[in-house]
């Protein structure tokens, strides 16, 4: 099977395979053609915003990470996609107030608070930032996401 012959799925797939062994370059040539076959896939625009942060691409990941957010206002998970790059970026404050929205959302995600609790810390907000640290070891006390901050 050529990459002509899969779908938009399977290119997200492969690029999501790809970036977990940092294979950027090949990630990101695989979310261009998941979005050349679908320009409204939502998670390949925050896949690829993930791939182009990692990439140290900031102002490119930003552009993806709002596109997927102009498509799924309400997403939390494009959300989180976006306050990541917003912390790789070290806009601490839109980033806080990103992942606080991405909260609200989706409250149950440890990653979000252990997220939010970085950021908090990076601003010196040191009480709130444990508040956030904590709530992410409630939500999920085995995760190595929690224990970040």
């Amino acid at each position: 099977m050529t990459t002509a012959q899969i779908g938009p799925r399977q290119h997200l797939d492969l690029a999501s395979h790809l970036h977990e062994v940092r294979s950027y370059d090949r990630a990101v040539r695989h979310l261009h053609a998941a979005l050349s076959l679908d320009p409204n896939y939502a998670r390949a625009h925050a896949a690829l915003a993930l791939t182009l942060a990692a990439m140290q691409r900031l102002e490119e990941a930003e552009h993806e990470a709002d596109l997927a957010l102009q498509l799924e206002p309400e997403n939390a998970y494009h959300l989180k996609v976006k306050g990541y790059v917003l912390e790789q970026s070290e806009k601490w404050q839109a980033a806080q107030e990103t992942l606080q929205r991405a909260i609200a959302i989706a409250p149950h995600k440890a990653s979000y608070h252990a997220s939010l609790s970085y950021v908090l810390h990076r601003q010196g907000h040191d009480a709130e930032a444990e508040k956030a640290a904590r709530r992410a070891l409630e939500l999920d006390a085995e995760s190595v996401c929690a224990l970040r901050s």
